[in-house]
């Protein structure tokens, strides 16, 4: 009977230990996620305003990876996303410069042009710190049209 009486005293000790030590972690993850962090995020991206009449013909990057720093709470809402909404880069915004002097075909742009933009589409949430690639190539060609008797 004794020995019943310490081993219920001895569990509802064992319990509320566990229970502190349960809160004490949910603390510490809390307080470790208010703090500011960055890391690598991959985003998909969708090209708008492309130039007319021009096709381009070297593929494009669907995911950029964006360095980021923002606070654990950010971080890991973006983690936890299932569906992420593509990012727009809006190709008629660039200034487009030319890979060689006298090709018309060829260019580049650089993407830290796009990165207050970007930030905008991510509601200033995230800062994005590098943005991979760095660099756009373009290689466009003009549209055709043949007619077929």
């Amino acid at each position: 009977m004794l020995k019943k009486i310490r081993d219920i005293k001895l569990s509802k000790n064992l319990f509320i230990f566990i229970l502190f030590v349960f809160f004490t972690i949910i603390i510490w993850f809390l307080n470790a996620l208010g703090k500011d962090y960055v890391t690598d995020v991959q985003f998909p991206v969708v090209y708008i305003n492309m130039p007319p009449n021009r096709a381009n013909i070297v593929e494009l990057p669907k995911f950029y990876t964006l360095t980021v720093k923002a606070n654990g709470f950010e971080i890991l809402k973006h983690q936890l996303k299932k569906h992420i909404v593509p990012l727009k880069i809006d190709i008629g915004f660039s200034q487009f410069s030319n890979l060689q002097k006298d090709d018309t075909n060829n260019f580049y742009i650089l993407t830290r042009e796009y990165v207050e933009h970007l930030e905008n589409q991510l509601n200033n949430k995230l800062k994005i710190e590098l943005l991979k690639p760095d660099t756009l190539y373009f290689h466009f060609t003009q549209y055709t049209e043949k007619k077929v008797p």
